[in-house]
């Protein structure tokens, strides 16, 4: 008995791969439309008069961060430029975050764990103040960033009031009422 013909043995190549193509694609978006509900960069973005979502993550000691009504700001560090902005600015106000209400948040997602564990980690338990660690970059997806800039969110009952992205350690200064150095 011989080996049946596809049903495209009768067609020009070209159209067999077009074919197995059209296939495809219908199963590609569904995996995108079922896989997409679930990730935060789909959701509508984050801007004034929203409510902040529910963030969960924890400190360089391993001790749960959270945002609650009485949070007046949000310091959001989405790449490492942005961290050492923050670093420069508030390494030497740790009372800050008591006195204005401060939540920083630092995005590590992008950090090899081996990094993380052995540099990043020892370095940040040296800092005065909790730093809440991401290290799933889709926990902040929902946050608004720029590159190489620190994002400050304030807050009321954590509906968003403002958001500023800031070049530098002075201007961080600045927005949270620190004195200059």
């Amino acid at each position: 008995m011989s080996p049946q013909p596809s049903h495209y043995a009768h067609q020009p190549l070209a159209m067999a791969k077009r074919g197995i193509a059209r296939r495809r694609v219908p199963l590609l978006l569904l995996a995108v439309a079922i896989g997409g509900a679930s990730i935060p960069l789909l959701a509508a973005p984050l801007a004034p008069g929203s409510l902040l979502p529910p963030l969960s993550v924890t400190d360089q000691h391993e001790r749960q961060v959270s945002i609650e009504a009485t949070t007046r700001f949000v310091v959001f560090a989405a790449d490492k430029t942005a961290s050492d902005i923050v670093s420069d600015a508030l390494r030497l106000h740790p009372s800050v975050f008591a006195e204005r209400r401060l939540v920083y948040i630092a995005d590590i997602s992008g950090m090899p764990a081996m990094v993380t564990r052995m540099f990043a980690l020892p370095k940040l338990r040296d800092f005065p103040f909790q730093v809440g660690l991401v290290q799933n970059s889709e926990v902040t997806g929902h946050l608004p960033r720029k590159p190489k800039e620190v994002t400050l969110i304030s807050l009321e009952d954590q509906r968003v009031q403002t958001i500023e992205y800031l070049p530098d350690a002075a201007s961080l200064r600045r927005s949270l009422g620190i004195a200059p150095p």
